[in-house]
């Protein structure tokens, strides 16, 4: 329908790692980000100019967050890496929801690589996160 207004605030998200919500997020428009790993559709052109599609199975990602650099979120986030290192606990799974639309990702449960980065300067640095997950689901609109 044409005419419509529609209203975007980060504040309508609600992020949850392991069952805890997630805030003190860093600065800028990519706080959090979602992103397969590969292609889920590759193609094949023969000599004849005859194509031939392939659809992959792999629904891996990356679930990539920025916190502020002394959010106690850190300290969370590196508890879970240890754990998940020492066999303490099975993985990391990670939701970002909007609220008022129901637009998000849901994924399974995955892992962090490594820590994040740790810098210091003149102004503090935000640290960001990635959670590699096995399989992700882009969740649309329900308005």
């Amino acid at each position: 329908m044409a005419g419509q207004m529609r209203t975007y605030s980060f504040t309508h998200h609600m992020i949850m790692i392991n069952g805890r919500e997630i805030e003190n997020f860093g600065e800028g428009d990519d706080v959090i980000t979602a992103e397969y790993r590969e292609d889920r559709v590759t193609d094949t052109v023969g000599a004849d100019g005859n194509m031939q599609a392939s659809v992959s199975a792999n629904q891996s990602a990356e679930v990539m967050i920025k916190l502020l650099n002394m959010a106690p979120e850190n300290d969370y986030l590196e508890s879970l890496h240890q754990q998940f290192v020492n066999g303490e606990i099975a993985g990391i799974s990670v939701s970002v929801i909007n609220a008022v639309t129901g637009q998000g990702v849901l994924s399974t449960t995955g892992y962090i690589s490594k820590i994040a980065n740790f810098a210091r300067g003149t102004n503090a640095q935000d640290r960001e996160w990635t959670i590699i997950v096995p399989k992700l689901a882009i969740l649309q609109s329900v308005v």
